[in-house]
């Protein structure tokens, strides 16, 4: 896999959304924040830190992130939002973290 690749996903397992998009045919970067998801599968490489994650990604980026706890995702947001652009994607596809706040 030597082009930049379509999708990163940042989880700390193989999700079902990145499973599906891999049957799908996409080339996908993963990251674990937590160093627990090594996943040999085609299509997919794991990347060492989030600067070696956004640096295979295509322009603009698609980034789906399933994350289990508000906390690690919000240290994930600190380090990742500052090395994307502005046309770049980030898409939570946590579902038990979606939830209304109310100010």
């Amino acid at each position: 896999m030597g082009d930049q690749l379509d999708v990163g996903v940042i989880s700390t397992t193989m999700t079902d959304q990145a499973k599906s998009l891999q049957k799908r045919g996409y080339t996908i970067a993963l990251y674990s924040p937590e160093d627990q998801c090594n996943i040999e599968a085609d299509n997919c490489i794991n990347t060492e830190s989030l600067e070696e994650f956004v640096s295979v990604l295509k322009q603009p980026r698609e980034i789906r992130i399933e994350l289990e706890s508000w906390k690690l995702l919000n240290r994930v947001f600190d380090k990742l939002c500052p090395l994307l652009d502005d046309e770049d994607l980030i898409i939570d596809d946590t579902p038990k973290l979606h939830q209304v706040v109310h100010a």
